[in-house]
Order: structure tokens, then sequence, then C-alpha cells
């Protein structure tokens, strides 16, 4: 299981910081639940706050249970994606 991030149906925001700024941008950050196969009902705001980090706000995990979220960053015409499992509760 994950590291419990947020309770459940509580908006939250996040800031994720590239080591090197030059490894690429965010685009896109997503939040599913592998057992349920959904995402989130909301789709989350990405806000670039300073080289290399970024405010993504209007997170919401709206039911308990395993969430996947995947960063998706584009380097040099490639995409990149990271992801980390976290449990909200």
């Amino acid at each position: 299981m994950g590291t419990p991030l947020a309770p459940v149906s509580v908006p939250f925001a996040a800031l994720l910081v590239l080591c090197n700024p030059a490894d690429g941008e965010l685009r896109d950050v997503t939040a599913t639940m592998p057992a349920h196969g959904h995402g989130m009902n909301y789709r989350p705001t990405i806000r670039q706050d300073g080289a290399g980090a970024y405010r993504i706000d209007g997170l919401l995990f709206h039911m308990p249970g395993l969430w996947r979220i995947e960063a998706v960053l584009q380097a040099a015409g490639e995409t990149r994606r990271y992801a980390a499992e976290v449990t909200a509760e």
C-alpha cells in the first residue's frame, strides 16, 4: 500500500519539483484507482511556480483506497511518465 496523502473528499494541492529543470516540462497530472479502473471526477490545474517547480491544484480523491498519481513530462520531443501510489483514507 502507499503512504496516506489526503483524506477522502477534501481538495488538496501538490508541489512537484524537478531536480534538474532541463529534464522537461510538466504537461499533465492524473490520478486513477487501479482496482476500480477510474480516475478523479475533476481535472487538476498545473501552474509553473519557478524554475522546475509546479503547483498542482484541484486534486481530490473521492473514494478511499489506493490511488496512482501520474505526472507526464515532455523533454526534447520525448514523453516521460512518472508515477507514485498513495492511499486515501
